[in-house]
């Protein structure tokens, strides 16, 4: 039995290297909850981290000006502000864990949404489908 009150939210990652023969690699899943677009874009952010190899620099490009925010924000730029008080707090700390555990460097870059971005395109078709997958 499904409950209709529950929201399904797709997200879709693309990662390149800078090793042109490693091709790109893509995947999509979903997740459920109240609709936040900005969740499934940390989520995407998330899993992208957790496949990145230990001891590297990482370039995020999203347009979510919201999840980068959020980012900034949690990685300690807002000062003041309670960790319990950002909207995805375990999501955030996912990442700010993977961050310093995976010694990771990470730079976050925002581009324009539906501005014909290939790889942003590609991302938000695999959301998409990420959507209607079978059970999570």
């Amino acid at each position: 039995m499904t409950d209709n009150k529950i929201q399904k939210m797709g997200f879709g990652a693309t990662l390149l290297t800078n090793n042109p023969d490693d091709g790109c690699m893509e995947w999509m899943g979903k997740i459920e909850g109240p609709p936040s677009s900005t969740r499934a874009e940390l989520f995407a952010i998330m899993t992208a981290l957790w496949m990145i190899p230990n001891n590297r620099s990482i370039e995020i490009y999203t347009d979510s000006e919201a999840a980068i925010g959020a980012i900034n924000g949690y990685m300690g730029k807002r000062k003041g502000k309670h960790w319990s008080n950002y909207s995805n707090p375990i999501i955030l700390q996912t990442i700010s864990e993977l961050l310093i555990t995976k010694n990771l460097t990470l730079g976050i870059n925002k581009v324009a949404a539906h501005q014909g971005d290939e790889y942003n395109e590609r991302a938000d078709m695999l959301a998409k489908k990420g959507r209607e997958l079978g059970p999570i």
